[in-house]
């Protein structure tokens, strides 16, 4: 258990991102083996009126959607009704630039669907059904690069897995889900964006710079509340999934081991990380310049913790799992793309965790890049 004096001081980092209007409000949970060794909420879940943010408000949790789907995927695996090595084609044919492409490519993010998110979604009608356009859109997009060569975070890759859920089980992605982690764990406020619309829920903010006011964020594009970053979730559901995720009661070995490992060139060696000639895609970099890379759902930096990041239209979020048993859950209700926000919450996990154990050093601290269009990064030639 924290001391008084951690205690303090975790307080003092919380509620201080609130008091410098870094964001409206933010919940974060920490627990050890399962058990909750500490639990705060500070500020306002909306502010008009004025209502606080407790420790059981549902926030989106954007990408941090990912670890489920992922996780979707490989008890699909685990039940021998799909296989890692399966080509994306046997079960979304109609995707028409796949043939090669595999699951575990896709689980990855080196499958090189495209990554710069806009060049899909701005062609979508939101009075129309999102599936079909969105596969549509993606047909007609070359992929970003030869599956396997490179990594490039990619929405739209792990979109189609849900798209593979769905194909393959016959059911909604949500109720997937839910029948096969949700429910099983115990996770009661944990669902799908729009499917509740709870007033207990915390809204979304944003502002560009710190000093700035809040104003209300859009809700997202609809082709997003899925499978890359569609769940609403809380601090307690988080934690009890990171319980069992870690214990090995949802993904068993060996696939738990493939899933937090990052995969590597066929000769050895680092897999270059892929970014457009017109911009646009999101980049993740540690503080020493090399590339954050993907395993499964998940980012092992290499250090003594996995973890995923989230952002939607006025949400951040942050999992983190250390090697000592320790998880933290962040969750604000702030955009991720604002300056100079976005990198704050994300690190701010292991700022708390080196408050517990200051004298054990955590994995690097990471960027995130939103590249600008028009100002690539050249890439190096395939290998």
């Amino acid at each position: 258990m924290p001391t008084a004096a951690q205690v303090h001081e975790l307080d003092a980092m919380v509620t201080g991102l609130v008091a410098t209007n870094f964001t409206p409000g933010i919940a974060v949970g920490i627990s050890h083996n399962g058990k909750t060794i500490y639990a705060r909420a500070a500020g306002n879940r909306t502010l008009s009126p004025d209502q606080p943010v407790l420790i059981t408000t549902p926030f989106e949790i954007g990408s941090v959607t990912k670890q489920f789907t992922t996780a979707g995927i490989l008890l699909l695996v685990q039940n021998e009704t799909i296989a890692l090595t399966d080509p994306l084609s046997n079960y979304v044919p109609d995707y028409v630039p796949s043939p090669g492409m595999t699951i575990g490519e896709l689980l990855t993010m080196l499958s090189g669907t495209p990554s710069h998110d806009a060049a899909i979604y701005d062609q979508l009608n939101p009075d129309l059904p999102v599936i079909p356009q969105t596969l549509a859109a993606l047909n007609n997009l070359a992929l970003d690069f030869t599956p396997g060569t490179r990594m490039a975070y990619s929405n739209y890759g792990m979109w189609l897995l849900g798209e593979v859920i769905r194909r393959v089980t016959g059911m909604t992605y949500d109720d997937y889900l839910a029948q096969n982690i949700f429910t099983p764990l115990g996770m009661n406020s944990t669902y799908l964006y729009g499917t509740r619309n709870s007033p207990a829920e915390a809204v979304g903010y944003a502002h560009q710079f710190q000093p700035d006011p809040f104003t209300p964020a859009p809700d997202p594009p609809s082709q997003f509340i899925d499978a890359q970053g569609g769940l609403t979730s809380t601090v307690g559901d988080l934690l009890l999934w990171d319980t069992a995720l870690t214990a090995k009661k949802i993904v068993r070995e060996p696939l738990y081991t493939t899933m937090l490992t990052v995969p590597s060139l066929a000769g050895g060696g680092t897999i270059p990380t892929y970014t457009g000639e017109g911009g646009g895609e999101i980049i993740f970099r540690l503080n020493d310049g090399s590339p954050s890379m993907y395993a499964m759902g998940w980012m092992v930096p290499g250090g003594n913790y996995f973890f995923h990041s989230g952002g939607t239209n006025g949400f951040t979020s942050m999992n983190a799992n250390f090697d000592d048993g320790i998880s933290i859950v962040i969750l604000t209700n702030h955009h991720l793309g604002s300056v100079p926000v976005g990198d704050v919450i994300p690190n701010l996990a292991a700022r708390l965790y080196h408050v517990l154990h200051p004298h054990i050093p955590t994995a690097p601290a990471f960027t995130i890049l939103q590249l600008p269009n028009g100002q690539p990064t050249p890439n190096p030639p395939d290998p």
